[in-house]
C-alpha cells in the first residue's frame, strides 16, 4: 500500500534465499544503506518466520547461515531491507473530516508503539486556517527551537498525497494511519515511511 501512495520509504528485495547465496553482491549492492533488515520466510510447515535488523553485510549472511539449513536452503524466501538506525519514530492520522495530527518521539518506531519512549513532537492542521503547524508540547503553545527539524516532520506530512475534495473546494489528504520514522542519510534527515493502514476510524488527540 505505501507503494501506491507513493511515499518515501525503505527499499526492500523479495528474493529466492537461494539465488541471494549465490551472489549476495548483488543484491546489498541494489539498496543505499550499510545496514540491512532480514526476514527469512519458509514453506516448511510449522516453521516461523524469522527476522533481525541492523546487520553489516557479513553479518547478514552469518545470521542466514546460523538459522537455515544448508538442506533447507532452496525452502526459503528473503526479503531483504534498507536499515537506517532510527533517529524518531512517529505515527500520523489523518481522519476523514481532515484533521491530522501526529506524534513522534526520539528512538525507534517499535519503542513509541509499546509506550518505550514518550513523544516530544507534535503536529497539527488547524481546522479552520487549514494551516500546519509542528510543535514542542501536544498543547501546541511552543514551536520547536530547530527549524530543520521542523521541515523534517512538515516534509512528512507533505508526502501524503492530497486526493480528498474538501468543503473549501480544495484536496485535502488522504485518510488513514501512517507510520513513519525519521534517519539520517547522508547529512540530511529524511522521513521514510514503514506502514500504512485506511481501514476503520483512527483517532490521536491531542489536550486542547
Amino acid at each position: 500500500m505505501l507503494e501506491n501512495l507513493g511515499l518515501p520509504r525503505l527499499k526492500r528485495i523479495t528474493t529466492e534465499l537461494i539465488n541471494f547465496l549465490e551472489n549476495p553482491d548483488e543484491y546489498f549492492n541494489q539498496l543505499e544503506s550499510e545496514q540491512y533488515h532480514v526476514s527469512l520466510l519458509s514453506s516448511i510447515e510449522g516453521k516461523r518466520r524469522l527476522r533481525n535488523f541492523g546487520f553489516g553485510e557479513v553479518e547478514a549472511i552469518d545470521f542466514i547461515h546460523r538459522n537455515v539449513a544448508s538442506e533447507e536452503v532452496e525452502k526459503f524466501t528473503l526479503v531483504l531491507s534498507e536499515y537506517f538506525p532510527n533517529i524518531y519514530g512517529g505515527n500520523i492520522v489523518v481522519n476523514n473530516d481532515g484533521s491530522m495530527l501526529l506524534e513522534a518521539a526520539e528512538g525507534t518506531h517499535i519503542e513509541l508503539v509499546h509506550g518505550h519512549s514518550t513523544p516530544t513532537i507534535f503536529g497539527a492542521r488547524d481546522p479552520f486556517l487549514k494551516t500546519i503547524g509542528i510543535y514542542a508540547d501536544p498543547y501546541k503553545k511552543k514551536r520547536l527551537d530547530t527549524p530543520e527539524l521542523e521541515q523534517v516532520f512538515l516534509g512528512a506530512i507533505h508526502s501524503i498525497p492530497k486526493d480528498q475534495l474538501e468543503d473549501n473546494g480544495k484536496m485535502g489528504f488522504h485518510p488513514g494511519y501512517y507510520e513513519f520514522v525519521v534517519v539520517r542519510k547522508g547529512k540530511m534527515l529524511v522521513p521514510l515511511f514503514i506502514d500504512f493502514r485506511d481501514r476503520g476510524i483512527y483517532q490521536m488527540r491531542h489536550p486542547k
